[in-house]
């Protein structure tokens, strides 16, 4: 029986991993967040497929910094569920203040598989750029 309580919190958790991951730089615990099928349309192109994904991050330049997903609307549909967030890239400045990098939204898809819930498309949109950085 569908229990969506539990379908927003481990997407809630998923969203969270995504974040802890990506600023750890850990691009193959973070590959595995997807789907093997993906597709994910980020500052740097489209990318189809887990492992055209993955080394891509590998191969692209990462500022240190932190990833913040806030604002989160799930809608769950089965084994599939749509989810729309924003994003905040907060980085430090050389002065060791933080200085906020960049603001978008993400616009998701997850599917569950095997009982997790993965990120089959990923798009993000609307970015706001501290040109300043």
């Amino acid at each position: 029986m569908p229990d969506p309580t539990a379908d927003d919190v481990a997407i809630r958790n998923a969203l969270a991993r995504y974040c802890h991951l990506n600023d750890a730089q850990d691009w193959g615990a973070w590959a595995q967040l997807f789907t093997e099928d993906c597709e994910a349309d980020l500052t740097g192109g489209v990318f189809k497929g887990r492992d055209a994904l993955e080394a891509f991050v590998r191969d692209h330049d990462h500022p240190k910094g932190r990833h913040l997903i806030t604002n989160s609307e799930i809608s769950v549909a089965g084994d599939e569920a749509d989810v729309m967030s924003d994003l905040l890239m907060v980085v430090p400045s050389d002065g060791g203040e933080l200085r906020i990098l960049c603001a978008c939204r993400y616009y998701d898809r997850y599917r569950r598989v095997d009982g997790a819930w993965l990120i089959a498309y990923k798009r993000a949109a609307d970015h706001i750029w501290n040109r300043n950085e």
